[in-house]
């Protein structure tokens, strides 16, 4: 039995795949970026939200239970992680497989400050 076992359903995959992110946002999902200020300003997925790591665990994030949440690190990793973490405390959470690293080798819509 692996690590994500206990928290998600057989069969179904803790991350989603850059498409399955980019559908779920269309169909209303948030996606959150978690990555530092300087990482977000050098690009970040259109119309994501940045709420750093540090503060999205925290309360008065901003963020609420009945949302789809879809998290975005550099990698996937750390996101990954954080995801895990929110899923504990009752959120409908997830993260990007690959991270923001493959949503930008994916094509998708970007957006530099």
């Amino acid at each position: 039995m692996g690590f994500f076992d206990f928290i998600y359903p057989a069969g179904s995959s803790p991350q989603l795949t850059t498409a399955q992110a980019f559908q779920e946002q269309q169909d209303g999902a948030r996606i959150i970026d978690i990555r530092d200020i300087i990482e977000w300003n050098k690009g970040h997925v259109l119309d994501s939200f940045h709420i750093p790591q540090a503060k999205l665990l925290r309360p008065g994030a901003g963020i609420d239970k009945d949302d789809r949440l879809i998290l975005v690190c550099n990698t996937g990793t750390i996101s990954l992680s954080v995801a895990h973490k929110l899923v504990q405390e009752g959120y409908d959470a997830t993260s990007i497989h690959g991270g923001f690293d493959s949503w930008k080798r994916s094509g998708y819509p970007i957006r530099y400050r």
